[in-house]
């Protein structure tokens, strides 16, 4: 290496030293834009990733009864009456499904003891599980066993969602928000939620964003990371050390706007959102103001979009290495565990990622592992611990406490007497208590017990797909459909 540029690295060192003494604590430098910025002629987006429903692609159930699929129709009516018709909902056109429900004149169902319910703890004593009062996690609870009655109406499978305790919690006058990401071929999509709000004790909305359409494909990478970043450098006219990447390389599932002309929206009701693989680097570049970031399509290496996403694109970052930040979330399944890191960052990028499972079992290395999936060899307790360092050897660690267990089993047998049905599900198992059997008589009428047994009588013949789905004291569940033929 040559003396001029450690003399310019040192002078630069000075005058940043300089500048972080006088603002009082670290802050990137920033020196003027260059009239010239090398990318700028590059940036480019592409418009289909600008899929989030608008205000005008989005209206009332009733407005949409005629494009309304007879399941939504038919289950937001039964949805109503069970709740005594005080809910208000609303369809995302894109995706034909409920996107907003309101609980209307200050009603709501109740959740948890509170102000605006009779609730007692004894009545949710199979979602405390022994505690004194709800937290987080019994609210997922009560959540998930909730979910079998509208997660036809918003369009996604329960077994999809798995809990963003970052955006969940209590919050403000007497609120509970439970919110959930949602995951398509054991990804995350970008952006997608369901949640649920909760105040003084009654559930009073519920909702999704960026949800796929029904029976969208999910697309597979067919284009490796190196492959991806090939293409980039391609485009960018090369790659060198200068480069910094803050993201490396990670595969994206991303909600995209599927348009067709033939329609008045631009799109078919209940067709207009589906998914794209990319791969996406997030990188700054010596003398190119901001940063910058790439996405690459997985099946074809095609550079889809090149954005300067810092809010402010005015100014020249200069390099300062700032200590990164660990964060992530986890999701179980029975005895596996998958946790993602996206929300780590350092202004530099992360280089390794330190997993402890917290059962003797270490994954380290690079950004391969930065979304791992882990199998405990037995149920209990464990705690998650994730260290990150960058390229300056800085660390940061964050640890989060899970729940495994062998996840139940359900079964069960059905015997009818003319209209009136016997229900039998003891022969569904689990190595912990089932403290729930909720039994969908695919009539618009449901039943929740604690006993294996039920029975129901049809008011009318036909082909019925009854549904149990069952609930263990750890949250796991599991569910089963048989057709039962009654005369």
């Amino acid at each position: 290496m040559s003396e001029a540029k450690p003399r310019r690295w040192m002078l630069l060192s000075l005058v940043l030293g300089l500048l972080l003494t006088l603002t009082g604590g670290a802050a990137q430098a920033q020196v003027a834009r260059t009239s010239d910025d090398p990318l700028a002629s590059l940036e480019k987006a592409d418009g289909r990733f600008d899929s989030a429903a608008t205000a005008a692609e989005t209206e009332t159930v009733e407005g949409a009864q005629p494009f309304l699929a007879p399941q939504i129709r038919d289950g937001w009516l039964a949805f109503q009456l069970s709740l005594g018709g005080a809910w208000k909902g609303s369809v995302d056109r894109r995706t034909g499904q409920i996107v907003d429900a309101v609980a209307t004149e200050g009603r709501g169902l109740p959740w948890i003891p509170g102000r605006r319910n009779r609730l007692l703890p004894a009545d949710i004593a199979q979602h405390l599980k022994g505690k004194a009062k709800p937290d987080l996690q019994t609210l997922e609870s009560i959540a998930r066993a909730f979910l079998p009655r509208v997660a036809p109406l918003l369009g996604v499978a329960p077994s999809a969602l798995v809990l963003a305790p970052g955006r969940s919690g209590p919050r403000a006058g007497q609120v509970w928000l439970v919110d959930f990401n949602v995951f398509a071929g054991g990804r995350p999509i970008d952006g997608a939620r369901v949640f649920f709000r909760i105040r003084q004790g009654n559930l009073i909305q519920l909702g999704s964003e960026n949800l796929p359409s029904p029976g969208s494909a999910v697309p597979t990478a067919t284009r490796t990371r190196t492959q991806a970043l090939t293409a980039l450098g391609a485009y960018l006219g090369g790659l060198s050390a200068d480069d910094r990447f803050l993201d490396p390389g990670r595969l994206h599932l991303v909600p995209i706007a599927v348009s067709d002309s033939r329609f008045a929206d631009g799109f078919a009701f209940g067709k207009g959102r589906g998914l794209a693989a990319v791969w996406q680097f997030t990188f700054k570049r010596p003398g190119s103001a901001g940063t910058w970031q790439a996405r690459i399509d997985a099946q074809s290496s095609a550079v889809l979009e090149l954005l300067n996403v810092n809010p402010d694109k005015t100014v020249l970052y200069a390099a300062v290495d700032f200590p990164p930040t660990a964060s992530f979330y986890v999701g179980c399944t029975n005895l596996t565990c998958t946790a993602d890191s996206e929300a780590s960052g350092d202004d530099m990028g992360i280089v390794n990622y330190t997993w402890t499972w917290g059962d003797g079992s270490t994954t380290s290395g690079g950004s391969s592992v930065s979304a791992p999936t882990h199998t405990y060899a037995a149920a209990g307790t464990y705690t998650i611990t994730l260290t990150v360092r960058d390229v300056a050897n800085q660390t940061s660690t964050t640890s989060h406490n899970v729940t495994v267990s062998v996840g139940p089993t359900a079964a069960f047998t059905f015997s009818c007497t003319g209209r009136s049905c016997s229900v039998n599900a003891s022969g569904s198992t689990s190595t912990v208590a089932i403290t729930n059997y909720h039994w969908d008589w695919s009539d618009e009428s449901v039943t929740d017990t604690a006993s294996t047994t039920a029975s129901h009588t049809y008011a009318y013949g036909d082909s019925f797909g009854v549904s149990l789905t069952i609930t263990d004291v750890n949250g796991a569940m599991a569910v089963v459909t048989h057709t039962v033929t009654v005369p």
